[in-house]
């Protein structure tokens, strides 16, 4: 029998071939958020004019670590690039009042500094983005001290039009990298919708038909093994019919759990 193999959390799943239907990138398919159930709500998508539920692997098995972390540093992220502006709003209210400025002056003081510093990953590609980071990131700091000192002289008309060169430039860079950062992590987990169909009504497929979101697709392979399920699988859940053994995926022997569709449901 021939499977489509896909991951989650780092772990390896197939469905039988025969049930699949049409594969997209969830990000190509638009979905429409519905009411179901007991005032839950669940994404629909259109498949040749038929309405299919979605539902989330991570949902059924649990959450992704890696798409769990991708969304923790999107957040984080997105928060450190907003304290950065803020700073560069709140060192210009300085200057042109009082002078007084609270917020970090050293680059390691700051939140994402802090973080910084400690921050670390395996992702070579993510790394170097992160390593330019660095001076754009230093040089905002070091506005305050020399900005300020200049609102000290008097000169403070030459420390805002240092300040809105830097907005334009040393910001505008740090904004870009933060931008370059994010699109890494929504590439690196790319979300795929299968479309999936039950088989238990050939004749009405508009009532066997679902989506399934899953974290990474992967291969077609055979498998002529039988699925084994035995007694001490006991914490399968109910829509996994067993494991196939020894696949071959990406050049390497795997354990996939395979997946019964027709068992799938909320």
């Amino acid at each position: 029998m021939e499977y489509l193999s896909f991951s989650h959390g780092g772990h390896h799943y197939a469905v039988p071939l025969e049930h699949v239907r049409y594969i997209a990138a969830s990000t190509s398919v638009k979905t429409t958020r519905i009411a179901y159930g007991n005032n839950e709500e669940r994404d629909t998508i259109n498949y040749e004019g038929h309405s299919c539920l979605v539902f989330n692997l991570a949902e059924l098995l649990g959450d992704s670590p890696e798409l769990r972390q991708s969304r923790q540093l999107l957040e984080l992220l997105d928060q450190r690039q907003q304290d950065h502006e803020n700073w560069m709003n709140n060192l210009e209210e300085a200057l042109k009042n009082d002078g007084h400025f609270t917020l970090a002056r050293n680059h390691r003081d700051c939140a994402f500094g802090r973080w910084y510093q400690d921050f670390q990953t395996s992702d070579a590609e993510f790394k170097a983005i992160m390593e330019r980071f660095d001076q754009p990131h230093q040089r905002i700091h070091q506005l305050a001290n020399e900005l300020l000192d200049l609102h000290s002289k008097g000169e403070t008309s030459e420390a805002l039009a240092i300040l809105q060169h830097h907005r334009k430039t040393t910001l505008r860079r740090l904004i870009d990298l933060f931008g370059d950062a994010r699109q890494h992590l929504k590439g690196v987990a790319r979300p795929t919708v299968v479309v999936l169909q039950r088989l238990r009504h050939p004749d009405d497929p508009s009532r066997d038909l679902f989506g399934l979101q899953v974290d990474h697709i992967g291969d077609v392979f055979s498998c002529d093994d039988p699925v084994t399920r035995d007694s001490s699988d006991y914490w399968l859940p109910t829509f996994a019919d067993g494991w196939l053994k020894d696949i071959a995926i990406n050049n390497h022997k795997v354990t996939a759990l395979a997946l019964a569709p027709e068992r799938i449901s909320c």
